[in-house]
């Protein structure tokens, strides 16, 4: 939910009071969940513009400076689950794609691709099936995804997310042929 309203006057200087009262301990929150200091700068900057978003939270709040520690834990949690996120994918996607373009098999062979993503499909449940199909056999990009069921591409993250995981707690044979692609 973005504030689609400039802050007003008084509302600037209530953050801007808030955050030089708390900016110490605001950091040293952070420092809590992140090492990489560029991780920190982007967890705080993050935290200011969710206050800024939630104005109207922050404003109605007797404690101010207590609010912008509970908005830095609550945005770290998110860039903490979103970075976990991302990596997990991206490893995911690239072990899924470096073994779908391995030269194990011809470019010829489409059969024997087909027949092995066919048999991935029969032990996954309906949705995952028609996403692994749009991904290994038709090649499809998240923003395509994205498109194609009318979602964001977090939510597209998210669904091959849980394709991976489905596909984790294949039998070993199938995820032998799956490797093997």
């Amino acid at each position: 939910m973005n504030n689609s309203r400039p802050l007003t006057d008084e509302e600037g200087r209530a953050l801007v009071n808030a955050y030089h009262n708390c900016s110490f301990a605001l950091k040293r929150n952070i420092r809590k969940y992140f090492y990489k200091p560029e991780m920190c700068e982007d967890c705080e900057q993050e935290t200011l513009l969710w206050t800024a978003r939630h104005i109207d939270s922050f404003m109605a709040s007797a404690n101010k400076e207590g609010w912008f520690i509970n908005a830095s834990n609550n945005v770290a949690m998110k860039m903490m689950h979103s970075e976990k996120s991302r990596a997990h994918l991206s490893i995911e996607s690239d072990d899924m794609i470096q073994a779908a373009d391995s030269d194990g098999i011809e470019i010829d062979d489409q059969t024997g691709r087909n027949a092995v993503i066919n048999e991935v499909k029969n032990h996954l449940s309906k949705k995952n099936a028609e996403l692994f199909d749009s991904i290994m056999a038709k090649g499809r990009s998240d923003e395509e995804l994205s498109k194609e069921y009318g979602i964001s591409k977090s939510a597209v993250r998210g669904k091959r997310k849980r394709l991976a995981e489905q596909i984790r707690s294949l039998p070993d044979d199938v995820k032998e042929k799956l490797w093997s692609l």
